[in-house]
């Protein structure tokens, strides 16, 4: 019953949810849980990252940094969404900062048991790749940044040039910038 409901909540992340059955179940039984309390950081913006998160229960906060070594909040993480992911193909630097707002139960999935996976199940790879490819968007000079939010294809009513509708808040709009990045009202900005 608790890898059902595992795959119940992988089955929320995009590059896994059309995977088979059996890879999920795999993936699932070897996630390891952590309980983490309110106000801890997960995850450090500039650390290298060989783990992905997703959230079973509980809230977390995004940050990235300012020109001035602050930190600025861009959005709110719920259960049955993941962070982390791109650290699983290859050891790379954290875009961006994550701490608990709430005291939160994570699955970790590691880039050890990924690949161990991957190499029995060449598709998970794959799909991964295929993900980071999505989110990987030129900008003008020609650098390749990545997004730190979800790929567009699983953000609900997002529409980079303006506003969202998802449920990052289902009581206002939020603006996003043009790479997907949530810009906070002045009075939604945290220290």
């Amino acid at each position: 019953l608790v890898c059902v409901l595992r795959v119940h909540l992988l089955r929320k992340i995009s590059f896994l949810k059309d995977l088979e059955e059996d890879i999920l179940l795999l993936v699932a039984d070897n996630l390891e849980m952590r309980t983490i309390d309110a106000g801890t950081t997960v995850v450090e913006h500039a650390t290298n990252g060989t783990e992905m998160f997703l959230i079973s229960r509980g809230v977390c906060d995004v940050f990235i940094p300012k020109a001035d070594i602050s930190m600025k909040w861009v959005a709110k993480l719920r259960e049955g969404q993941v962070f982390g992911e791109l650290g699983l193909l290859e050891a790379c630097r954290r875009t961006a900062s994550v701490r608990t707002a709430t005291a939160c139960e994570l699955f970790i999935l590691t880039q050890l048991v990924f690949d161990k996976i991957a190499s029995e199940y060449p598709v998970l790879r794959e799909a991964l790749v295929s993900e980071r490819d999505a989110r990987q968007q030129v900008v003008p000079g020609g650098e390749v940044v990545e997004n730190i939010l979800d790929p567009p294809s699983s953000r609900q009513g997002q529409d980079f040039s303006g506003s969202y509708t998802g449920d990052l808040d289902k009581t206002r709009s939020a603006n996003f910038d043009n790479l997907g990045v949530y810009i906070p009202n002045e009075s939604e900005e945290t220290e």
